[in-house]
């Protein structure tokens, strides 16, 4: 390998970048095997952490990190705990890099993607913590009717970004809508008819993301900031109507609670038969919609200063926390927690082929078989932090803890707390 010439040497990592790209390796030990060390000469670690194409950071072991407690979101898990760890784990929601998916195009039409391998991290960390959420949200209302969880209830919050195809209303969905019910009607009403429409795409998938992302000056092949996402899945929700009952808020730094009452409560009337409330400004407010509040933060400029360390541990001992997607510059992951002064993520940076069919193949590839972790010291200083409440008794649970962590160094501020009273009847 080492004596080829030049241009041999330059034709076969090309071709190497497009099978990671295109075709994909059939695992992560086939792309091991092309990066020979640092000084391969095929292959360096300039070239792999520019094509994205490798990780090189430590995987997160539970039996060998247990010597100090494992915090997996708002959970502690100590050795007793690992099987309840590992089964928590399985819960999660893995969405990595695809390829051969549905051609999209940028604006001006010139160039097509069939694959986000390189460009489409932030995205994807984002769309594992919109799927956390979204998980999170049908869990609680199956709970509230009763209804057994199982791990095919996965598929409930995958079908909403899966694919990267269109969804065939009859074979994909059939007669079980997975909760798309008024996404598909809005649908069928902006094209004017309720029939010849055989398939939708995805509301949250990386096409329609894309084509969203346009109105911000970002479009395929390009990478997309934490900062960006949040706005986009608050418009898609809200203009395509697919949750009526959720809002999708996002706030930088300071959460404006003008905003949030207006977006999420309701003014106390006579005909309200709420027995909870939350005051602000004198106003008593109760629970409308199910909240997913996004707070964009920048912690310095180049780096984060220890001081905010305990801080950012602080996040997930809020039970509404659902972690935050960030990580590295144009190396985004979502992470979900933390074992010493390592932080747990989820990485994004593994291309895997496109589903063509969730059912007959099978929810193991959005199942995370492997987790990683970072030190503090190597975190990007901005990264956007995710919650969820999904009814008063989380909304005062959620704004009391931010409340008091304000109080002293935290990632984001509230405004005009002390005006906030959280009480009820």
């Amino acid at each position: 390998m080492y004596n080829i010439e030049e241009d041999q040497k330059n034709k076969l990592r090309i071709q190497t970048i497009e099978k990671c790209k295109e075709k994909c390796f059939e695992n992560k030990e086939e792309v091991y095997s092309i990066f020979s060390g640092f000084t391969s000469a095929l292959f360096n670690i300039k070239d792999s952490l520019k094509f994205n194409l490798i990780s090189f950071n430590t995987k997160f072991v539970p039996s060998e990190d247990i010597k100090n407690n494992v915090n997996l979101f708002n959970k502690t898990y100590s050795t007793p705990n690992l099987d309840i760890l590992n089964e928590k784990i399985k819960q999660l929601i893995y969405i990595s890099y695809r390829s051969n998916y549905k051609p999209q195009y940028t604006k001006d039409n010139e160039t097509e993607y069939t694959s986000d391998c390189g460009w489409g991290c932030m995205i994807r960390s984002s769309q594992m913590i919109l799927a956390r959420g979204i998980y999170k949200i049908f869990k609680y209302k199956e709970r509230k009717k009763g209804a057994k969880i199982d791990k095919n209830f996965l598929i409930k919050s995958v079908i909403y970004f899966f694919l990267d195809n269109n969804l065939n209303i009859q074979i994909d969905l059939g007669q079980n809508y997975y909760g798309m019910e008024n996404y598909i009607k809005t649908i069928y009403k902006l094209n004017k008819s309720y029939k010849g429409i055989t398939s939708i795409e995805p509301p949250f998938n990386i096409q329609k993301i894309c084509i969203l992302g346009e109105l911000t000056g970002k479009t395929c092949g390009e990478w997309f900031s934490d900062y960006d996402l949040p706005n986009i899945y608050s418009t898609i929700n809200r203009s395509f109507n697919v949750f009526p009952d959720v809002e999708i808020i996002h706030f930088n730094s300071n959460i404006d609670l003008n905003t949030f009452f207006k977006r999420c409560f309701i003014a106390k009337d006579n005909k309200n038969k709420q027995e909870k409330y939350i005051t602000y400004q004198k106003q008593k407010y109760y629970f409308n919609k199910i909240g997913l509040i996004f707070i964009s933060v920048r912690l310095g400029l180049e780096t984060i200063l220890s001081d905010y360390y305990p801080s950012i541990k602080n996040l997930f001992k809020c039970k509404e926390c659902i972690g935050f997607m960030g990580g590295k510059t144009y190396s985004a992951s979502y992470f979900i927690g933390y074992v010493g002064n390592e932080l747990i993520y989820m990485d994004p940076h593994y291309n895997q082929n496109s589903i063509k069919n969730l059912e007959k193949e099978g929810i193991n590839s959005y199942i995370e078989k492997s987790l990683y972790k970072l030190n503090f010291t190597k975190l990007q200083t901005a990264f956007t932090i995710g919650f969820l409440c999904r009814d008063i008794d989380e909304y005062i649970d959620f704004l009391k803890y931010s409340v008091d962590m304000t109080k002293n160094i935290f990632c984001y501020y509230i405004s005009n707390g002390k005006d906030l009273e959280l009480e009820s009847d």
